[in-house]
């Protein structure tokens, strides 16, 4: 049996400075940072080489930005879910992390109403949960098309309530995602094309970006997504199981933009 790992954090006596950061091996057997309290501004600019995972580490944290952080080396981690969720003025440029190993982004961001910094740099290549990771994100509206989004599996509520973004993510590769339940719902912003498409990647070779022909759950996904135009005519929804309110109160999502399987459908709860 492996013994499990712990090293217990030390604060200043306010607790607005981590001087030694804490972590321990959670129930999936990953070295987990320990919380830091809400009131955190500066933590140590060396991540313990043993952690690869930083779950809910700035959960409500009051402060917009938190020195140190930018120096991190986080090349070992892949588990950022929560990490930042009702932190909801943090606002700092971490666009320098190395996320390459990261799996899981889910509410990452959630409910984070003042961030909006750059990430398009991010290599996303081996996350396979982004759901609610931009939900209530009332300011966000950065380029993140060419993120690498292949194994994602679940979307669902991504952009959820993302009221000001609105950027070009037409050439991602969405072909493993099962889910996408209220992706863009209260998007209110959203309205760029993300119809299936063939795309030539710069050594020739290609993927279609926009395949949902995996997806099994649309429910509500651009409910109240106001603004919201394009032609999805072309989506391959034959997969999908649960699609009510697919364009509830999306006015502009009319019969002839969206797949087959749902014109004439009456869109209410």
């Amino acid at each position: 049996m492996i013994e499990p790992i712990i090293k217990e954090p030390i604060y200043n006596e306010d607790l607005t400075e981590c001087l030694e950061i804490g972590y321990f091996t959670n129930d999936k057997g990953e070295i987990q940072i320990e919380q830091f309290p809400p009131t955190i501004k500066k933590v140590p600019s060396v991540l313990p080489k043993e952690i690869t995972s930083l779950f809910g580490a700035f959960e409500n944290n009051k402060n917009p930005k938190i020195d140190g952080i930018q120096h991190w080396d986080t090349s070992n981690i892949t588990n950022m879910s929560g990490m930042f969720c009702f932190a909801t003025i943090f606002d700092q440029d971490i666009s320098s992390w190395d996320v390459s190993k990261v799996t899981d982004m889910s509410g990452m961001f959630y409910y984070n109403f003042w961030f909006n910094q750059p990430l398009n740099n991010w290599n996303t290549s081996n996350v396979t949960n982004m759901h609610s990771m931009f939900k209530h994100t009332h300011r966000f509206n950065q380029p993140i098309g060419s993120w690498d989004t292949s194994n994602v599996t679940n979307m669902g509520s991504m952009f959820a309530k993302a009221s000001e973004f609105n950027q070009d993510i037409s050439r991602w590769n969405t072909s493993k995602v099962t889910n996408m339940s209220f992706m863009f719902n209260k998007a209110i912003s959203f309205n760029k094309n993300i119809s299936t498409k063939m795309i030539i990647k710069p050594d020739d070779s290609s993927y279609t970006a926009w395949d949902v022909s995996n997806v099994e759950y649309m429910y509500a996904i651009f409910d109240n997504a106001l603004e919201f135009d394009q032609n999805i005519s072309n989506w391959d929804v034959k997969n999908v199981k649960y699609a009510a309110r697919f364009r509830w109160m999306a006015p502009h999502l009319t019969d002839e933009k969206v797949p087959f399987k749902f014109k004439f459908k009456l869109q209410s709860p």
